[in-house]
This record gives C-alpha cells, structure tokens and sequence, in this order.
C-alpha cells in the first residue's frame, strides 16, 4: 500500500461519523470515497499522491454545491434561508480550519507530510458535503409543505 493510500484509509477511518453497529453491513462509500480511494491507490509519488487529494477537495466542492442547489429546491424558505446563514458561516469555519491545518503542518518537514496536509484539507469539505447529503436524504423522505 503506498503512502496515498495509506494517508486516504485513515482519513476515511477517523472521519466516518457513523458506525455500523456489530453484526449489520457497514454502510457502503460514498461514490466519490471510492473514485479519490482508487486515484490514491493509482498514484506513484508524493506529488501525484497530493494532486489526488486536490482534486478530491474539488470533486467534494462541486459534490457540496451540487447537494446546496438541491437542498434549494426542496426546503421550505425558512429553512433554506437557515441553511444559506449556516453555509455562509461554515464557508468561514473552513478557511479558519483550513488555516489552522495548514499552521499545524507548517512544523514538519518531509514530502510525506504534503499530501497528508492535502489530504486533511480535502476532509474539511468532504464532512460539510456528507451532512448536507444526509439532510437532503432526510427531507427527500419526510417531504414538508410550506
């Protein structure tokens, strides 16, 4: 297993928020988990290894928004007007932990240490696009009339 992979496993191990409980199947990955975890797999070096997780950050943003315009669409305004003060806020959230990752890694030396950096920056969007997933999943099932 190369350093990508490794880097990858163990970020998807820490970040998952919900545990299968003993004896159920786990829940199956998310289709992006599944297309970065194979691009990881794939990368032969520290510099592709970080471009992965770079481009992971992106196809999280584009899968984050793609789930806010739908969110959009079916939230009473209300609710959705909550959802654009929390977003506004949480894009705030993400530069601060984002710089505060980045202040983190500033300590250590070594190519290792670049795409785990990238990695850990990736999981930030990741996280916001997984729970707005989950709400928007909630609100497909329990459909709400204004």
């Amino acid at each position: 297993m190369n350093i990508s992979a490794l880097i990858l496993s163990a970020a998807l191990v820490f970040s998952t928020s919900t545990y299968a409980e003993e004896g159920t199947e786990p829940e199956p990955k998310h289709p992006l988990d599944v297309k970065i975890e194979k691009l990881a797999e794939a990368a032969g070096s520290t510099a592709e290894s970080t471009e992965v997780f770079e481009k992971g950050q992106e196809m999280w943003d584009k899968e984050l928004n793609r789930v806010y315009q739908e969110l959009k669409k079916i939230l009473p305004e209300k609710s959705f007007a909550t959802l654009k003060d929390s977003q506004l806020k949480w894009i705030a959230f993400r530069d601060a932990q984002i710089a505060f990752i980045n202040s983190c890694y500033d300590h250590y030396d070594g190519t290792m240490y670049i795409p785990m950096r990238a990695s850990a920056i990736m999981e930030v969007t990741r996280a916001r696009a997984l729970d707005l997933t989950a709400r928007l999943e909630f609100h497909k099932e329990h459909k709400v009339e204004e």
